[in-house]
């Protein structure tokens, strides 16, 4: 299997998805995969030299972490495309620990 070598974007999605992940748990798993990622991803930043937009994501995002499990679901939503383009966009406005993620219906 090829291995993925993450640049900006990756960790900006990614981050996203683990920020909605823990949020649904708030598990010390997913806590754990999300600090990993967020060292992972400023370093990444900085050797990709990541643009205006792409560092104001990252920010974003970072920002979410500090006070996720007082937000709702809609607050955690940042990046466009899991707004507008996913099938979240229709999804309830969870509050923290609920295990919405598991307990999705991801059947049309």
């Amino acid at each position: 299997s090829k291995e993925i070598t993450p640049d900006c974007r990756f960790c900006i999605d990614y981050l996203q998805a683990l920020l909605i992940v823990h949020h649904s748990s708030l598990s010390a798993a997913s806590h754990r995969q999300m600090e990993e990622l967020m060292e992972l991803g400023e370093a990444v930043m900085e050797e990709d030299h990541a643009s205006k937009s792409e560092r104001k994501a990252w920010e974003q995002l970072t920002e979410v972490v500090q006070c996720l499990a007082a937000l709702r679901f809609h607050d955690i939503v940042v990046q466009w495309q899991f707004k507008t383009l996913s099938i979240m966009k229709s999804w309830p406005n969870y509050r923290a620990a609920t295990n919405y993620v598991l307990a999705a219906d991801f059947e049309d």
